[in-house]
């Protein structure tokens, strides 16, 4: 009986030529698809083909590509030994990538770029799982850029640069949720039976307006896509930290409120978005406290167990938790420009920030 021979061989990343999907409405006409560009480690010239000739999975694609090559870097950071090489090699890294997250936005099409007549639109039409998905991607590759370096090591105007660009994107993401939850043309679901059924016990009267609850299946929910729950915690946890500026704290809870919404419509469907449901409304009461007046040490200690962790602390003029949600998951605060670095150099850089 003869026996099969086989061949041993690598393929590289760099062999590999995988050209990017088409609009959609090439494959809805009797001509063949235009021929996509070919994926080139995420950057792609667009002259030609034009931007409105890439499908969205395209987009997608190369959007999805920078977050992976920027959790890569900050993940492979954390094992570095050479100190002294970290500062170069993350502002090169760092250029590189602020190059090509520039030219993905610059080359979507007019209609799927974020604003909030574009987020309108797409709530009206139904086709708003796509255009939440890109941004949210976009943004959460922004934040880890900047958020999870070893501050230590890097100038302080790197320092600082990085903590006003991550509160801008965090606000930024938070705002599309808002706009998104509170669109009059987004379904209400609040008459649904289920509502009371997975309400939390801890939510009050006025809170539980703003939730949204729905008998749907998820391919009916645009509310049911897993990627949104680490978005909302990510943003939510930059937002509260210690050093928000105190005449912050309303737009922030507003904001904090609309991620409350995403991540409890998420968690009807999935388990793992229970636990950033729980720490956005814990972020939320600690927020309410500091308006009030009423932030106490003995306050935060009569939270659940699980939010045990935050060391509650009023600053000058701010509002202060001590631990970040997602700092423990990428390397502690040594890896978190906004854990780790001390208050008031957290507060100076964002008193000018404004939040509308």
């Amino acid at each position: 009986m003869a026996s099969a021979s086989t061949t041993a061989f690598s393929l590289l990343p760099d062999d590999t030529f995988v050209r990017l999907p088409s609009a959609n409405m090439y494959y809805q006409t009797t001509a063949l698809p235009a021929p996509g560009p070919l994926f080139d480690g995420g950057i792609v010239a667009f002259a030609p083909p034009r931007p409105e000739e890439l499908g969205t999975a395209a987009h997608t694609i190369l959007i999805t590509s920078i977050l992976g090559d920027v959790l890569s870097h900050t993940r492979r950071s954390l094992h570095r030994r050479s100190l002294t090489t970290y500062p170069n090699e993350y502002a090169n890294f760092y250029s590189a990538t602020i190059r090509r997250l520039g030219e993905w936005e610059g080359a979507l099409p007019p209609y799927f770029r974020q604003h909030q007549e574009n987020t309108m639109l797409h709530v009206q039409r139904g086709d708003l799982p796509a255009y939440l998905a890109i941004h949210t991607i976009y943004h959460t590759a922004a934040i880890h850029l900047h958020r999870f370096v070893r501050h230590a090591l890097l100038p302080p105007e790197v320092v600082r640069r990085n903590i006003q660009q991550a509160t801008a994107h965090a606000f930024a993401l938070l705002d599309l949720f808002n706009a998104v939850v509170r669109s009059p043309s987004f379904p209400d679901f609040s008459a649904s039976s289920s509502h009371s059924q997975h309400q939390p016990h801890h939510i009050t009267q006025t809170q539980s307006s703003d939730l949204t609850s729905t008998t749907a299946t998820p391919r009916e929910n645009p509310l049911t896509l897993p990627l949104l729950s680490h978005a909302a915690i990510l943003a939510a946890d930059i937002l509260s930290c210690a050093g928000t500026v105190e005449r912050h704290l309303p737009a922030v809870i507003h904001l904090l409120q609309s991620a409350h919404t995403i991540t409890f419509e998420l968690s009807r469907w999935f388990g793992t978005a229970k636990h950033a449901e729980e720490e956005i409304q814990g972020r939320m009461i600690r927020c309410r406290s500091v308006t009030r007046g009423t932030w106490r040490m003995e306050a935060a200690m009569r939270l659940s167990e699980a939010e045990e962790g935050f060391a509650g602390r009023r600053a000058s003029g701010g509002s202060a938790i001590g631990s970040g949600i997602e700092a423990g998951a990428i390397g502690g605060k040594e890896f978190d420009v906004f854990y780790g670095v001390d208050e008031w150099t957290l507060q100076q850089t964002r008193a000018d920030f404004v939040i509308s």
